[in-house]
């Protein structure tokens, strides 16, 4: 009895050990990193009615407000991606692009003008670029080999739950000081994140430091997990967008579903997707980064399907949307996961950098984009069975990837 509670004290200052390690605070600021981009996503969305009544804005511009930031973060994704392999840098970089992009957002409040107002998006988006890629560089190089999924999935779902406060906080910021002081109050959680980056992140060194320059933009880019996870980052993105986007309109007027209900049923299945898709990620360590890709797309055209098929009950269509909820949520899997898994570390900023621009303005613009003007020449369903058929090609595509995940890896050699 004597050796018991000294091993019981080891056990409980290793577990401390492991949970203020460096990975975990890196998981935690990281995702804060990543909830503050899609915080300010989701702004010009929430804030649009004050801004149409206050510029006198069309559809048109509507439409150009929302696919502004997307345009310019699309070609800075892969700048500061390759610049950052051939430079050996990572968390300055990224420190600056946090506290640029979250200074930019002042300029969308200085507007007066749909011109202007365009220009400080395209602005704000070209500042806002760098992000998602570096944070998920340093997040791979962070992490243990066998806690990438894992990581990827605490980041990613960590991001989206703060991103989800943002229609509550914009919302209620617009209402009280008007659109463009919420703007401006967005600058103060940009800086105290920039700060937390520069006090926790270390700076893992590499490519120019490790005596060998990063590979080629093409070489890495033909690399068959890389492009692979690109398509499929682009499918998953459009099937996300469109679902989102178009579910809401299709059960209130096609499906006559009362707000309240389609609301509640929304919002139910979002979180409970969010902590499913992210139990998810976490077993893609353990069963395979493809396997679990696969199984979660193919699932996910269960949300689409129950839409068009179904009844608009919350019962009958909660368990459904909760699934496609889970798929969209395993998207890190190809924007980091899959692709650093691929490539050596010296070229980490290239290729996750191609896959970040590529599903910005595929998956993010185009898809959508194009989900809308056949809507509006067809019927509200028509979205939706785009939407089922990105995310089925999608799940068919994964199977072409290659396994990623060690211990699965190790259990094959065996």
């Amino acid at each position: 009895m004597t050796n018991d509670a000294p091993d019981s004290a080891k056990a409980i200052r290793t577990s401390r050990s492991r949970l203020l390690s460096y990975e975990n605070g890196l998981v935690l600021v990281l995702g804060l990193a990543f909830g503050l981009i899609n915080f300010d996503g989701r702004a010009v969305s929430v804030l649009m009615p004050l801004i149409v009544a206050d510029l006198r804005l069309d559809n048109t511009h509507v439409g150009l407000l929302t696919a502004a930031a997307s345009l310019t973060a699309a070609p800075a994704n892969l700048l500061a991606g390759r610049l950052s392999d051939l430079l050996g840098v990572r968390k300055w970089p990224l420190v600056a692009a946090v506290a640029t992009f979250s200074l930019c957002t002042v300029s969308s409040g200085l507007a007066t003008t749909f011109a202007v107002l365009f220009a400080a998006r395209l602005l704000t988006g070209f500042a806002q670029g760098p992000t998602p890629p570096l944070l998920f560089i340093i997040m791979a190089e962070g992490s243990a080999p066998q806690r990438r999924g894992l990581n990827a999935g605490l980041v990613g779902t960590f991001g989206a739950l703060l991103g989800t406060a943002a229609p509550v906080v914009f919302a209620a910021l617009g209402a009280t000081y008007g659109w463009r002081s919420a703007f401006y109050l967005t600058v103060v959680p940009g800086v105290i994140v920039a700060a937390l980056i520069a006090a926790v992140v270390r700076e893992m060194g590499a490519p120019a430091t490790q005596g060998r320059e990063p590979d080629s933009t093409v070489s890495i880019v033909r690399t068959r997990n890389v492009w692979l996870s690109a398509l499929c980052a682009c499918l998953l993105a459009g099937y996300t967008a469109t679902l989102l986007g178009f579910a809401p309109l299709y059960l209130v007027q096609a499906k006559q579903m009362p707000s309240d209900d389609m609301g509640a049923l929304l919002s139910a299945a979002g979180a409970t997707g969010l902590l499913v898709g992210g139990a998810l990620l976490a077993l893609s360590d353990r069963v395979g980064h493809k396997t679990i890709a696969s199984i979660a797309t193919l699932v996910g055209a269960a949300a689409p399907l129950a839409l068009l098929l179904g009844r608009a009950s919350i019962a009958g269509l909660l368990i459904p949307m909760v699934l496609g909820a889970s798929a969209a949520t395993t998207i890190p899997l190809f924007i980091m996961t899959i692709p650093s898994g691929s490539v050596p570390g010296r070229s980490y900023g290239t290729a996750l950098g191609f896959v970040g621009a590529t599903v910005t303005i595929a998956g993010g613009v185009i898809v959508p984009s194009v989900a809308g003007w056949i809507a509006d020449r067809a019927t509200l369903a028509a979205p939706l069975a785009i939407s089922l058929a990105c995310v089925v090609a999608c799940s068919a595509c994964t199977l072409l990837l290659t396994e990623t995940a060690p211990r699965k890896l190790t259990r094959a050699q065996l």
